[in-house]
């Protein structure tokens, strides 16, 4: 796909492939904790590990732009 795919099908293909790593996520989580058996311990600070992860992740979308070459109309000096 393209950028200048439709964006209704991008989200769709998007989610459907999130979904599907959640789920593979969720199964390969479910099998490490049964095979090691981590203690509580552990586990709250891995939890706290990928936490800081997602928070970076999060914050670092804020740097993450969009080229101004597709935008409709032009903004003139005078903001119209």
């Amino acid at each position: 796909m393209t950028s200048n795919s439709c964006p209704q099908k991008l989200v769709g293909v998007a989610g459907t492939i999130g979904i599907g790593f959640e789920a593979a996520g969720i199964i390969l989580a479910g099998y490490i904790i049964t095979k090691f058996k981590p203690s509580a311990r552990k586990m709250a600070l891995w939890n706290v590990f990928i936490g800081m992860i997602s928070a970076a992740c999060i914050v670092s979308y804020t740097l993450v732009g969009c080229h101004d070459n597709n935008m409709f109309g032009e903004l003139t000096s005078e903001g119209e």
